[in-house]
């Protein structure tokens, strides 16, 4: 089962109220991260809203932040990531709408989780990584989210050669 995506379409957006969601700026994360969270956010948006086209700005934003000529692929990078998670877990992915000035500066505890481990895989901090995928996958097979996020980590350059998903040298990437 895939879990679906939720947050309202823009034309019926409410703003932010939810009691646990934090603001990105406390959660400790670098320029690349937050960047990939809202390229994530309108990749969210398109799955959600595929009227929406909101993947061709998920893709401009990652052409024009991110390091080229690497932008489009880290943001592919990252439709592939969000996928690996879906189909791991059945509830629902909060996320916070891209497009509300208002709202974009919170991050939903699914979000953080997502973006915590990636941190950590970029850290070289596996363990905090698993747990935070393990969240994530609502105790489904983490690993291939892991494997996802461990190929992020390997285009910026913070991890040499991903370990796979069951923790020896992945066989094939997960691109082709």
């Amino acid at each position: 089962m895939t879990a679906p995506w939720r947050r309202p379409h823009p034309d019926t957006h409410s703003h932010h109220s939810h009691p646990d969601d934090r603001r990105v700026e406390d959660c400790g994360f670098d320029t690349f991260e937050t960047n990939l969270l809202e390229i994530a956010r309108y990749v969210l948006l398109s799955f959600s809203a595929p009227e929406s086209h909101a993947w061709i700005e998920a893709f401009r934003i990652a052409e024009t932040r991110l390091t080229p000529p690497f932008g489009a692929t880290i943001a592919h990078a990252m439709v592939i990531t969000l996928n690996k998670m879906r189909v791991s877990r059945a509830g629902v992915f909060n996320y916070i709408n891209p497009e509300c000035t208002h709202c974009s500066g919170f991050i939903t505890n699914e979000e953080r989780y997502l973006f915590t481990a990636l941190q950590a895989v970029r850290q070289g901090r596996r363990g905090v990584a698993e747990t935070h995928c393990m969240l994530l996958c609502e105790g489904g097979d983490t690993g291939p989210l892991m494997a996802a996020l461990e190929r992020v980590a390997v285009l910026t350059g913070d991890v040499d050669q991903p370990r796979g998903t069951l923790g020896a040298p992945a066989q094939t990437p997960p691109y082709m």
